[in-house]
């Protein structure tokens, strides 16, 4: 079973990598975690975003919230987030307060997690109010690289609209973390990308990185 995982993982990342996409982004993600206490985090996240292959700044949050840990497999979370968007030439402001419950499990030796988010989307502009559901597969398989302990992982991101009322997003990841020094880590991933623009679909090709650090 653990070798049949791994393949299917395998599959994903040639799959996403030879999907025809008609876009090159390149975006960075920081994560930095603060713990109060055995139970209580807090959690400092932001991300920056290049579009029109890599050339244009077009996307950026920044996000603060706690994350309790209620059970070994289960955590809740309590965010808010700011974020800017530049759809054309002009920038616009959103206010995304969020509440997350993400399950934790393992399964042959897969660390695996399943957060299902509710944000509340609140436009600047005139375009109506929604609140968004997001559905989050993180899948890490037991294997580590190299000293740096390089580790993939998959990780799959489901949107649903409450206002248009059906799924219009998803994003599909395949990349690695590993080691900096001490707490440190960073990672490289590729994302695709998949989204409703109008009344047609498009896909996004996106390049990342991940600085990743805990206290």
């Amino acid at each position: 079973m653990k070798k049949i995982l791994i393949g299917l993982i395998a599959g994903v990342c040639i799959l996403t990598v030879e999907a025809n996409t008609s876009d090159l982004n390149y975006t960075n993600y920081t994560s930095l975690t603060i713990p109060v206490n055995e139970k209580l985090d807090i959690l400092f996240k932001t991300t920056i975003n290049f579009r029109d292959d890599m050339s244009e700044h077009d996307m950026s949050w920044m996000d603060l919230g706690f994350e309790y840990k209620t059970y070994n497999w289960l955590s809740l979370g309590l965010n808010y987030r700011g974020f800017w968007v530049k759809p054309v030439d002009e920038w616009s402001y959103e206010n995304r307060p969020h509440i997350n419950a993400t399950l934790k499990w393992s399964m042959y030796g897969f660390r695996l997690s399943n957060c299902c988010r509710f944000e509340l989307r609140d436009f600047e502009s005139p375009k109506k109010n929604d609140i968004r559901y997001r559905n989050i597969v993180d899948i890490i398989p037991p294997v580590r690289f190299t000293r740096l302990k390089i580790t993939p992982f998959v990780h799959d991101e489901m949107f649903y609209s409450f206002n248009a009322d059906k799924l219009n997003m998803n994003w599909l990841d395949t990349g690695a973390i590993f080691n900096i020094i001490g707490n440190f880590k960073g990672g490289l991933f590729y994302r695709w990308q998949y989204a409703e623009l109008g009344v047609d679909w498009s896909s996004i090709n996106i390049l990342g990185t991940m600085m990743l650090y805990s206290f």
